[in-house]
């Protein structure tokens, strides 16, 4: 998913402008990037807990290799992607 399909994913699913929504999931990305780039752990329950394992630096930038941990799906075929995500004010 590039940001674009993001942008437009939470803009539809909330309601907001996309000018606004972009910010906000900016916002947001660089937040939880800064997280990462620092090492801390992660713990959010829609996408799961992540740690940072390793890091190498590299021509392009910092590697950061990331586990994942998501809760096994034990909803109903399709309820997992209804996400409870507030109105955005215009």
């Amino acid at each position: 998913m590039k940001m674009k399909e993001l942008v437009e994913a939470v803009s539809k699913a909330t309601g907001g402008k996309k000018k606004g929504v972009r910010e906000i999931v900016e916002a947001t990305l660089a937040a939880i990037g800064g997280a990462l780039g620092a090492g801390s752990d992660l713990n959010l329950p829609l996408l799961g807990k992540a740690h940072v394992n390793r890091t190498r630096d590299s021509a392009n930038g910092e590697i950061l290799v990331i586990k994942l941990r998501r809760q096994s799906a034990k909803t109903k075929p399709g309820q997992a992607t209804k996400l409870p995500l507030a109105r955005l004010s215009e």
